[in-house]
């Protein structure tokens, strides 16, 4: 085999190797650069396109959490003093949850029997789209659950029949700042026929026939007089601790708040509740000045102090407990006889309806408890909603699709 030179076919010599130069050799010269101005134009552009998407998601859901979220909140107790002479509280969260499913059925019901009361002057075609729309609806107890409130405490406080003396406390789920700008906004407009100022940090309405409005954070304080209100938010400055009735024993009013959505308590020792009582008769009767004494208000002026708590276990059973204590113990018999009087006779008309009631009695010197265990709830607003609605036409059994019930019960939120 006869091998060539490259003297022999005349071509230039290789170059030489060197180190470093990994034996690679480019004959067309040195690699060109890829990188331009224009390249970096778009990746500028696009770092900061990405940028000012961050900042709008991170804006979008700051402004979402602003909208829904309450803000800072304070127990709703705080608008307890130690002269109240009654007090009610609602707790709003799974305690509750019975009784919003509950309302929620009413409003179902109620819907229900509107809809085929209007069915016969309704054409086919309209009744096909309710029927296809009532089945895309919200269902009530969801609705109901949005907007009642996690917890609200009402007050009482002794004053003048001419004076105002209810203050309450509620801490909303969501959307209060946007209310309370809403709020703020048309007490400033000319509109408004509100007045603002500031007390203790906090912008106060109040209108020309009484009442104020506050908002403290998340909370919202509302009160019959302004200086109800700002006496509220001047607790709530000094961080003071939320309390309950002085009138009750200590620790009985935590108790009851602990297994019970509704507790109310009242104090009549000094005859504030009778007083109330007897000028709500007196409103009823028309301002007769000789009006005849009322038996329940004849009741009342025999008593110290009364509690009152309601469970929800489901939206179709409830349990009532009432204690009252009176000032002695004849009192005390004649509440046990009223009580059970007025139970034997709701007992008879509540099973016309499907209710039944268990009511459980027992006197213990001056006390007196009664616990009332109710089921069937949903059949007593099955029937108001029937009243209510009071079909003149249409065919009632029709199966449409709002004739169930709500589904099963989901937690509130």
């Amino acid at each position: 085999m006869q091998t060539t030179t490259s003297a022999a076919t005349g071509a230039p010599p290789p170059p030489p190797i060197t180190p470093g130069s990994g034996g690679a050799s480019h004959p067309w010269g040195p690699p060109a650069k890829t990188s331009s101005g224009w390249w970096k134009v778009l990746t500028g552009c696009a770092i900061g396109c990405g940028v000012v998407v961050l900042a709008a998601v991170a804006l979008l859901i700051w402004g979402a959490c602003w909208v829904v979220t309450p803000g800072q909140q304070v127990p709703t107790d705080v608008v307890i003093t130690p002269d109240a002479v009654a007090v009610v509280h609602l707790a709003g969260d799974e305690r509750a949850q019975g009784l919003v499913h509950l309302l929620g059925a009413a409003m179902t019901a109620h819907d229900r029997r509107q809809r085929r009361a209007a069915a016969r002057e309704t054409p086919d075609l309209m009744r096909w789209l309710e029927r296809f729309g009532a089945g895309q609806e919200t269902q009530p107890a969801d609705a109901i659950g949005m907007w009642i409130p996690k917890e609200a405490t009402m007050a009482v406080l002794p004053a003048a029949p001419d004076e105002g003396r209810v203050v309450l406390a509620a801490n909303f789920r969501g959307f209060v700042r946007p209310i309370r700008a809403m709020l703020t906004a048309g007490a400033r407009g000319d509109g408004g026929k509100a007045s603002v100022y500031t007390h203790a940090g906090r912008e106060v309405a109040r209108w020309p026939g009484g009442g104020a409005l506050a908002l403290a954070g998340g909370t919202l304080v509302w009160g019959e007089r302004e200086a109800l209100v700002e006496a509220v938010l001047d607790r709530i400055a000094a961080r003071a601790a939320a309390t309950g009735p002085a009138f009750l024993p200590e620790g009985a009013y935590e108790r009851l708040q602990a297994d019970h959505a509704l507790v109310g308590a009242a104090d009549n020792r000094n005859g504030a509740l009778t007083a109330m009582l007897r000028r709500a008769a007196a409103r009823a009767g028309g301002e007769a000045p000789e009006l005849p004494p009322h038996p329940l208000v004849d009741l009342v002026e025999r008593l110290e102090t009364a509690t009152l708590a309601v469970a929800f276990p489901s939206s179709d059973r409830a349990r009532v407990k009432l204690t009252a204590r009176c000032r002695d113990e004849e009192a005390a018999e004649a509440w046990q006889n009223a009580l059970f009087d007025l139970l034997e006779a709701v007992r008879e008309d509540a099973a016309k309806h499907g209710i039944e009631i268990g009511p459980e009695l027992r006197a213990d010197g001056r006390e007196v408890t009664a616990v009332i265990h109710l089921a069937g709830l949903r059949n007593l607003f099955e029937a108001w909603a029937e009243g209510a609605a009071a079909p003149t036409g249409g065919d009632s059994s029709e199966d449409d699709a709002s004739s169930g019930r709500p589904p099963p019960e989901a937690p509130l939120q």
